[in-house]
């Protein structure tokens, strides 16, 4: 079994969120372990994510590690900066990095499956459109929410529990095109 560490912006809403997403469509095969536990939003320091690596990689016996960054904004530039992280990364380490531009961010994969968030706020909402194409999806559930029958607001911390609940096929399926879900789990 492969054991691959995620580290994302935020270890509570991003790498413990995607790691129970994809844990249910690889068991026995990859073992997703969220890592990083100091990183608490925005892009990590590369000097703070070198001097982690090694200790987790001794303490869980990694063979792998994804990094995910949400892109924020669809600009050369801010692609350009995202491979220029990540080769930085990739040089400081001898695992094998699989890296996932979010685009976006990570909570377009909420959108698309939304049907599973109207279940978790108890909304009806209709979405369907590519949510990679969604620019702020973030605020979009939050638009949604706290008004109605949902007395909840959508927070990032609500990530967890609606990652564990989401459909993979259906994410699959919604987020498409380049540097989308779908790419990247077809790379892996």
């Amino acid at each position: 079994m492969i054991k691959m560490g995620i580290l994302g912006e935020n270890f509570e809403n991003d790498a413990k969120a995607f790691a129970a997403f994809l844990t249910p469509q690889y068991v026995g095969q990859i073992q997703f372990i969220p890592i990083g536990n100091t990183l608490n939003g925005g892009t990590p320091p590369i000097k703070k994510i070198l001097q982690l690596l090694p200790a987790a990689k001794a303490k869980y016996k990694l063979d792998a590690l994804l990094c995910m960054l949400d892109l924020d904004e669809d600009t050369t530039k801010k692609w350009a900066e995202r491979h220029q992280w990540f080769n930085q990364i990739s040089k400081g380490t001898d695992l094998k990095i699989i890296f996932f531009i979010v685009v976006m961010e990570l909570e377009a994969l909420i959108l698309a499956d939304i049907d599973t968030f109207n279940k978790v706020f108890k909304i009806g909402i209709k979405y369907t459109s590519n949510p990679k194409a969604e620019n702020n999806p973030k605020a979009k559930l939050r638009e949604w929410t706290g008004q109605g029958k949902s007395k909840r607001k959508y927070e990032e911390k609500d990530a967890n529990e609606i990652f564990a609940k989401l459909d993979f096929e259906t994410v699959y399926k919604k987020h498409r095109g380049q540097g989308s879900f779908q790419e990247f789990i077809d790379c892996l």
